[in-house]
């Protein structure tokens, strides 16, 4: 499907953009805000707080590429039926983000112009596409039902622990912050408040898709989703392992998110992509035996 192509180039540039220019989009949104408006260094903006911010998107940028190897990898396996799902799954996932920026930009009391319309509105393009590109075939599909192997059963259960992590940031109950850290200003607040439900959205929609791709039953499509989510895992624990480097977030709640991170990991790669290829050797080594 050329427009999961596209989706996925899309989103990998969005992943781009907020992992190697994140104050480009801060910029956008008034943070740190012009000490003109009342707030900035004289109301108590930290450069600690600012990194901090800029830590968090860099999070987000990667849940973003989450995405795009979600749409990727299900349009390279080429099922129909899983290509349909992954579009609406993604074309509501395009909307929920461009309706969290908007409310989250609004918060902070920017109002709309040129420069959010050119973050908002290609994504909100985007949403609409894939709903249009996905609806009907989602409607008149059926499940494949082959054998969905160890991937998609590993996919499935790290796609629900997921979930559960992901509904911790969209309703804040994730709290990574340090003991001792002074007190943040408003603004950060209300940044904070923005990207952690965004951040939280992308990885709940990003499980369910996933769960998607195994209800669609397609052997080979479960397997290279499964396999693009080990390259997704690796790059968030990286980044969450790099970030111990700035001593801005707790420790201890750090550590235990890389090893839940780890887990995830290397659950999806050896009990899954690794046993699959054996199990495939094996069974081509059995064939070759008969002959």
């Amino acid at each position: 499907m050329l427009a999961l192509r596209i989706a996925g180039g899309y989103f990998m540039l969005r992943s781009m953009m907020f992992f190697f220019s994140p104050g480009t989009v801060l910029s956008v949104l008034n943070y740190p805000p012009p000490e003109e408006s009342g707030w900035g260094k004289k109301a108590g903006v930290t450069p600690d707080e600012v990194k901090m911010v800029m830590l968090c998107f860099s999070y987000y940028s990667i849940v973003n590429g989450g995405i795009a190897a979600l749409a990727l990898s299900s349009a390279r396996a080429g099922d129909e039926y899983t290509q349909s799902l992954v579009a609406v799954g993604i074309g509501i996932v395009s909307l929920l983000i461009s309706v969290g920026g908007y409310t989250g930009a609004t918060s902070l009391g920017i109002e709309a112009g040129p420069a959010m319309y050119k973050l908002l509105i290609p994504t909100i393009v985007c949403g609409l596409g894939m709903l249009f590109a996905g609806v009907p075939g989602a409607l008149s599909g059926k499940p494949g039902k082959q054998p969905i192997k160890q991937s998609g059963k590993v996919m499935f259960g790290v796609a629900c622990m997921a979930v559960l992590q992901g509904l911790n940031l969209v309703f804040g109950f994730a709290n990574f912050g340090k003991e001792g850290f002074p007190e943040p200003h408003e603004s950060t607040v209300k940044m904070m408040g923005m990207i952690f439900p965004m951040w939280g959205g992308v990885t709940v929609c990003s499980g369910l898709i996933r769960m998607a791709v195994v209800y669609a039953g397609n052997t080979e499509s479960i397997y290279l989703v499964n396999r693009a989510t080990v390259l997704y895992y690796a790059q968030l624990g990286g980044a969450m392992v790099m970030s111990k480097v700035l001593d801005l977030l707790d420790e201890k709640k750090l550590n235990i998110q890389m090893v839940m991170l780890m887990m995830y990991m290397m659950v999806s790669f050896f009990g899954g992509t690794v046993a699959d290829d054996e199990a495939t050797k094996k069974a081509a080594a059995a064939k070759e035996k008969v002959k």
